[in-house]
């Protein structure tokens, strides 16, 4: 059976290829169900998120292990830690209401019928899932192309002779090994490469999802608007005053024979109007308001953990 929330996801607009690559577990059985492949990237996303936890740890303990660092080498280790646990949280929480996820993709399957115009309706969705579909990479780029100069630095130090002070990695974090002998010194660099394009992808597809459905209300709310205006178009008023009506295809009738397909249409576009209206309300109670209050209170303890350990080391 088909992944019905990866499906409705694709259909929205999801970018695939991002999402496999960020080990996203939404579409995974769209692409990979019944196939050799689709163990190959259950373990792959098990692997990224290991390693990205595996990181997120040791950066935990830093503080502990490390009382000597810097306050510039602290504040450029908070940002990746803050992330990649921000990351790591967008991820249960999804795991975590997946169901509800899968049950409101439904819902928004269901919503986006029209017994009237059909193929208008899906040639706006589809018009929105291509611009949403482009605008992904933008953003994994934008979020991404600002850090690349901090990874890539100590990797060109390296090469050409540590010509810019000794040996070390891009993010300065505690290990339980000796960061400076080069096997450790690379497998470090794989680690924090690894999770930090987890970590950014992880972010960017979560993002990606709520776009997804955003957009696939803003395509049904533009069909409504649309549908509406043509629900009145039967009705004519000549330069004289004079009403005549018309039925759907064109075609001159009396009032009697058209206000039933009028009243039913109507009635129809009510309900469809106020369905969408209450999908919009669900995704802004629950895709916004009790996870992002969840993360403001986890980044205000982060930060006060922090400035903590600045203040210790002052003293």
């Amino acid at each position: 059976m088909n992944d019905i929330g990866g499906l409705a996801l694709a259909k929205s607009g999801l970018n695939n290829m991002m999402s496999i690559l960020g080990g996203f577990r939404g579409p995974r059985e769209v692409r990979f169900k019944g196939t050799i492949y689709e163990h190959i990237f259950i373990a792959y996303s098990y692997f990224g998120l290991l390693v990205s936890h595996y990181h997120v740890i040791c950066c935990y303990l830093t503080p502990i292990f490390m009382p000597d660092m810097s306050f510039k080498d602290a504040m450029f280790f908070a940002v990746p830690c803050i992330t990649t646990t921000f990351s790591h949280l967008r991820i249960y929480y999804m795991a975590w209401n997946r169901s509800k996820f899968i049950q409101l993709l439904e819902m928004n399957e269901e919503a986006s019928k029209d017994d009237y115009y059909e193929d208008e309706l899906q040639k706006e969705i589809d018009g929105w899932a291509k611009q949403v579909r482009i605008l992904q990479p933008i953003l994994y780029f934008a979020v991404s192309a600002p850090i690349v100069p901090w990874g890539v630095t100590p990797i060109v130090n390296e090469v050409l002779g540590n010509p810019w002070g000794p040996r070390k990695a891009p993010i300065i974090s505690w290990y339980p090994y000796n960061v400076q002998e080069t096997h450790f010194w690379v497998f470090t660099i794989f680690i924090q490469t690894m999770a930090g394009c987890h970590a950014t992808l992880s972010n960017v597809m979560f993002d990606a999802v709520f776009i997804c459905i955003s957009t696939r209300q803003l395509a049904l709310l533009i069909h409504l608007k649309n549908s509406f205006s043509k629900i009145f178009q039967v009705i004519h008023v000549d330069p004289k005053g004079i009403s005549w009506y018309t039925n759907y295809r064109a075609e001159a009738v009396e009032k009697e024979e058209i206000e039933n397909d009028l009243t039913q249409r109507l009635k129809y576009g009510i309900r469809k109007h106020q369905t969408t209206l209450r999908l919009s309300k669900t995704i802004v109670f629950f895709l916004a308001t009790r996870f992002w209050i969840i993360c403001l209170i986890y980044e205000l303890h982060m930060y006060l953990f922090f400035m903590e350990v600045v203040q210790v080391r002052k003293s």
